[in-house]
């Protein structure tokens, strides 16, 4: 019987079968055998793990099928849109695992727009983090930036029940309800423990509300929602010009004509 390698991010991916969902599964291979190939890239199990577990133990042959893929983040990818199980989750679930993919979407749209700015062309139309993500998650990009908005601010109970699909529960309310609990709340700027760097608190009790590692989401909304659009903009006219320091002018010209196509669409 074949040792296949398991990778612990592939097999996380996706909450684990439930026990009902398991004993199905393991009463099926007993009786029929393993219909359906697993899924292999390079060694690695992609898809397929509960499948390889029961398949093990109760030494019960099984196929394998090889895939082409380029790194770990494809196979993340390819076995995220090859799960049945994920069309079981609610809306603001699939958001939260979709987000883990963001980074490396993010970063490979970065190397993208700074590759303009050299002699390399860009490969490929233009990457949107936040189109990419959204359908990942299977969402719009307007659900998907109110998801991210209870992802960084709700309480662990609200989120568990979004995750659950709880009656009542929806990610519209639970966000209209945070943005006017946040729009009330007193800010002041303090000092943080870093030389240069500051963190937004609650006056009241000093709960932190904007980290020191911020996430770009979670500053942004902060700005729009408490500082005056003067400030924003100007903001945003700095960011643009280190921008073109470090990728260039050219990278710069892309970068506005990417955002521009996306505000038009």
């Amino acid at each position: 019987m074949q040792n296949l390698m398991i990778n612990e991010e592939l097999k996380n991916l996706l909450p684990p079968l439930s026990a009902e969902e398991f004993a199905g599964l393991k009463e099926s291979i007993l009786k029929d055998g393993c219909l359906t190939p697993l899924i292999v890239w390079n060694g690695v199990l992609v898809d397929g793990h509960c499948r390889y577990e029961i398949c093990r133990k109760y030494g019960i042959p099984f196929a394998v099928k090889d895939i082409c893929l380029k790194n770990l983040e494809d196979a993340k990818l390819w076995a995220w849109n090859n799960q049945e199980h994920r069309r079981n989750l609610s809306a603001y679930h699939r958001v939260e695992l979709a987000l883990k993919f963001k980074a490396a979407i993010a970063e490979k749209a970065r190397k993208n727009q700074c590759m303009a700015g050299g002699s390399q062309r860009i490969s490929g139309e233009p990457i949107n983090t936040a189109s990419e993500v959204a359908k990942i998650a299977g969402v719009s990009r307007n659900t998907l930036q109110k998801a991210e908005y209870i992802h960084s601010f709700a309480d662990e109970e609200t989120k568990k029940r979004l995750r659950l699909g709880d009656k009542g529960a929806s990610i519209n309310r639970e966000y209209n309800r945070l943005k006017v609990e946040n729009a009330a709340v007193p800010l002041m700027v303090t000092p943080a423990t870093t030389p240069g760097r500051k963190v937004l608190v609650n006056e009241d009790n000093g709960t932190l509300l904007v980290r020191e590692d911020a996430t770009p989401e979670e500053l942004t909304v902060f700005l729009v929602d408490h500082f005056p659009v003067e400030y924003v903009r100007e903001l945003l006219h700095e960011l643009l010009k280190q921008y073109e320091q470090r990728c260039g002018q050219e990278a710069t010209q892309h970068f506005l004509l990417q955002i521009w196509a996306e505000h038009i669409d």
